[in-house]
């Protein structure tokens, strides 16, 4: 089944990490965003339907769109048993620690391609699109790929003063790497912006015993204006 059709309006809660430190550039703390309601060709629901602007405000759901003025950026929070590997290096920071995690965030930023040209996408439908073609190109490549649970969303502070939340949707699955045949488990948040032609993704991957301990550095991830 799609992800499209699969993805949910749940959210996760995952506990802040301490003792951390910013890896992100300073920004202003009130981030510039608008949202309009999307729709679909079908007249389908959007999949997510929680924290509408109307009832939070603070809130800014898959359903919405964002319009920034400039696409946005990763501010990741390091803390003292995490390594830096990769520091913005053509938008794409990793970290990773002796578990043998990594955590990789991206924000790319160009055009986002469209099914079906007739239709325009949105946040939700290009996030969904982006999230099924992850999912059948692991398949294919991954021995042993199974999904935890079906694909779901999360939400992440915006804004340097973290007033306001993004939801990202989010995918967890289990793979056998092919080189040393040991079973690792991967965690991949993303939101693709069509109207602000960018997209931000952050890649959670770790020996499969060790991902639970390594996911609160999930919550230091906050989404800054650019």
């Amino acid at each position: 089944m799609a992800a499209t059709a699969l993805l949910g309006a749940c959210t996760q809660e995952i506990p802040a990490p301490t003792g951390s430190q910013s890896l992100a550039p300073s920004a202003s703390d009130q981030p510039t965003a608008s949202g309009a309601a999307s729709s679909s060709s079908s007249g389908s629901a959007s999949p997510w339907t929680s924290g509408t602007a109307g009832s939070e405000a603070a809130k800014i759901p898959l359903s919405l769109f964002v319009e920034l003025q400039r696409p946005p950026i990763w501010g990741v929070a390091k803390t003292d048993d995490w390594e830096i590997v990769v520091f913005d290096q053509g938008g794409t920071n990793q970290l990773k620690n002796k578990a043998g995690c990594l955590i990789t965030t991206q924000q790319n930023v160009g055009k986002v391609e469209q099914k079906d040209p007739a239709v325009a996408p949105t946040d939700a439908s290009a996030t969904g699109d982006y999230l099924e073609t992850v999912i059948s190109k692991t398949q294919q490549s991954a021995k042993n790929f199974q999904l935890t649970s079906a694909p779901s969303a999360m939400w992440v502070p915006f804004g340097v003063a973290k007033t306001q939340e993004i939801q990202f949707g989010l995918i967890d699955f289990t793979y056998t790497r092919s080189d040393t045949g040991e079973a690792f488990r991967t965690l991949i948040a993303t939101r693709v912006m069509p109207h602000s032609s960018s997209q931000l993704t952050a890649n959670l991957s770790c020996p499969t015993a060790a991902l639970e301990a390594a996911r609160p550095m999930l919550a230091g991830l906050t989404v800054l204006p650019g």
